[in-house]
């Protein structure tokens, strides 16, 4: 115990205690030197708290399942090679007496205290003491609480009291499976089609400040959207018809929010077709119909923003195919001063389908799928100053659905597999990685650092090439340190026969929305 006693004195040298009662600031200096460590409130029932590098604030790990959540959650992402660079130890009695490496290895240093995750090989989590800058090795939450523990410094109540307290949120979903259609076949129209879930770049789920909203065919002719309750207990639904009569002839949607105004646009039989909710989806406007129906199938995209006077502004994007097998040209509409504008053909490129719209005050972001002698490419473009710039190609793939998070730009998109691709510099430089061999129509969203990349999983490349509904079940990934590490999670639970999903994130919440056989289904995934 000699070693946890002069950890006190130091502590006490520094400032940090005060006998007079009196009311202490957070300092900030300590909770730095204590980067990475675990203190133990050596004055109650040794506590166990750490202390996390990013934020500087101590989380109570509480138990195994505690130390489990900041294992996953506060790691960092590492391949194999840089992780050989880190010397390691087998236990924790060797890491005590091991002499320190935090002088002579700078990348041990640098991750001193950090939880790293072996993102090569199957996730296994090394903790990096910042003792001596050296790694162990930690199976399971378990062990992670013990080797912890034991690496801990002891620490007094008044002390800790100078550290902030983060709290620890463990992860987990919240089920809102509601049984909206009882039987499908009753709401298939003449031409066939069943009610629909927009995915894929037409996003069919936002979130507001009191609510889930849906989009979808509630029966035919008619589009719907749905509230439903955010608290946790409350699983209240409201169905408030967007348009009546229209109808929907494909599943071809979207639904983008702005400070609880809604934009909805679709492929109704009419044409490009839009409608406005200014109270959350509780009340829709009249629609607009901006261009006769095209030919074949269109996949409009819309987004919302507000320009630096306040004013609501929006866009959507479509495509016009001269026939039911071809792409098209593009097009855009943009809705500023109450009012919808001209539709204006982007590029001069007569073999383009897919657009999705990512807009913000200072600019407006659009990738696309474009047919080409080399192949199907996804191609992106930005609008400042009023001027679309010249398309870039950027990966090779079909149907993109695109998030945006400052610089941060994620494109979802099928090629052999779904894919997924990447900008950390504001589109200039593409990375990508393919999820999943067998996955088709891939879509994704942002928050932060908080990414969730959903796709549809099918059991096999060839029901996936036929794009076979009944050997489909949602697949989804999430990052919650802006893509540096992933985990999966399957919100069907493995089930199959079940509908490409749409996906947002807001307030830290993942939200999934799709159809299954029997029921529309929501999950919510809380995570840190």
């Amino acid at each position: 115990m000699l070693r946890k006693s002069v950890f006190t004195l130091l502590v006490m040298a520094i400032g940090v205690i005060s006998s007079f009662g009196l009311v202490r600031a957070y300092d900030a200096e300590l909770a730095e030197r204590l980067h990475g460590y675990i203190l133990l409130q050596v004055e109650e029932h040794g506590e166990a708290w750490f202390i996390r590098s990013s934020d500087s604030l101590r989380y109570y790990m509480e138990d195994g399942d505690a130390a489990y959540t900041m294992m996953r959650y506060f790691s960092l992402g590492i391949t194999d090679e840089d992780l050989e660079s880190i010397p390691s130890v087998e236990d924790t009695s060797e890491m005590l007496s091991a002499e320190s490496v935090c002088d002579s290895n700078d990348l041990a240093s640098r991750l001193a205290g950090e939880i790293l995750l072996q993102v090569e090989q199957n996730g296994e989590a090394w903790y990096v003491y910042p003792g001596t800058c050296r790694m162990i090795y930690m199976a399971d939450g378990d062990e992670a609480y013990t080797i912890m523990r034991y690496l801990g410094l002891g620490i007094t109540n008044g002390d800790l009291e100078l550290i902030e307290e983060g709290v620890l949120a463990v992860n987990e979903y919240k089920d809102y499976s509601i049984s909206i259609y009882p039987d499908y076949s009753e709401l298939e129209t003449e031409d066939g089609y069943k009610p629909f879930i927009p995915y894929g770049n037409g996003r069919g789920v936002q979130v507001t400040s009191s609510a889930i909203v849906t989009l979808q065919t509630m029966e035919a002719g008619q589009v719907s959207a749905i509230q439903h309750g955010l608290e946790e207990e409350e699983v209240t639904q409201e169905s408030v018809t967007v348009a009546d009569g229209s109808g929907m002839a494909f599943s071809a949607a979207s639904l983008s929010e702005v400070n609880d105004t809604l934009l909805a646009v679709w492929l109704s039989p009419s044409g490009i077709t839009t409608g406005f909710s200014v109270d959350g989806g509780m009340q829709w406007g009249d629609e607009e119909v901006l261009t006769e129906r095209p030919t074949g199938p269109s996949v409009p995209s819309s987004c919302l923003w507000q320009d630096d006077e306040g004013e609501l502004r929006g866009m959507v994007a479509w495509v016009d195919p001269p026939t039911s097998e071809d792409g098209g040209p593009l097009y855009v509409a943009e809705y500023e001063g109450g009012a919808w504008g001209d539709a204006v053909q982007v590029g001069e490129s007569e073999l383009i389908s897919s657009p999705s719209l990512a807009c913000f005050s200072d600019h407006q972001s659009m990738v696309f799928r474009q047919d080409g002698d080399s192949g199907l490419h996804v191609h992106f473009t930005q609008r400042r100053d009023g001027e679309w710039e010249d398309p870039e190609e950027i990966l090779l793939g079909a149907d993109p659905h695109m998030a945006e998070c400052g610089d941060d730009i994620w494109v979802g998109y099928h090629w052999n597999g779904a894919r997924r691709g990447h900008s950390s510099d504001g589109g200039d430089t593409w990375t990508y990685e393919t999820v999943d061999n067998s996955g088709k129509f891939g879509s994704i969203a942002c928050e932060g650092n908080i990414v969730a990349y959903q796709w549809g999983d099918y059991a096999s490349r060839e029901a996936a090439n036929t794009k076979d509904s009944t050997q489909r079940t949602v697949g989804v990934e999430l990052s919650f340190d802006g893509g540096e590490s992933w985990e999966s999670w399957e919100p069907a639970e493995g089930e199959m026969e079940q509908s490409i999903a749409s996906v947002d994130v807001y307030d830290s919440e993942v939200i999934i929305f799709w159809r299954s056989p029997d029921s529309i289904r929501i999950k919510r995934y809380s995570g840190n």
